[in-house]
């Protein structure tokens, strides 16, 4: 049985047709299983089995939506036997570390993604340009 997984994020959307929209989008990729959508507290919580690219998802969010990550992680089911619980430990570690790698790469692209860079001018005086032009 594949394993599932969730990832919530902090989506920027601010009523019901902002909510549609990343829903609709979200849903355009193959293998998700749940999608929620709290607008109170502008939360999105998307379930899947499959493998899915995380990434790709949270990109084409940010098309149109300010987008964070709060937590990735397998989705929360009932356990009985320590032999599984100690494999959800050493699992639980590898999804804080992905969890991590995506905040430290969404650090990065932070400034990239929401500024452009400034435009340069160069000023050349009259006097330093053997080519100008000078009335005596």
């Amino acid at each position: 049985m594949a394993k599932m997984k969730k990832m919530v994020l902090k989506v920027g959307i601010r009523g019901d047709k902002d909510k549609q929209h990343a829903m609709r989008i979200v849903s355009k990729f193959t293998g998700v299983d749940e999608i929620s959508v709290n607008l109170t507290e502008r939360q999105m919580t998307v379930a899947w089995t499959n493998q899915i690219d995380e990434v790709a998802i949270i990109m084409k969010l940010r098309k149109h939506f300010h987008t964070e990550i709060i937590s990735l992680g397998p989705a929360e089911e009932d356990q009985c036997n320590n032999e599984e619980q100690g494999q959800n430990a050493e699992q639980n570690e590898e999804d804080a570390k992905m969890t991590e790698m995506f905040k430290n790469y969404q650090a990065q692209n932070l400034y990239s993604y929401y500024s452009r860079p400034l435009p340069c001018y160069y000023y050349y005086p009259a006097e330093e340009s053997p080519s100008a032009c000078a009335i005596i």
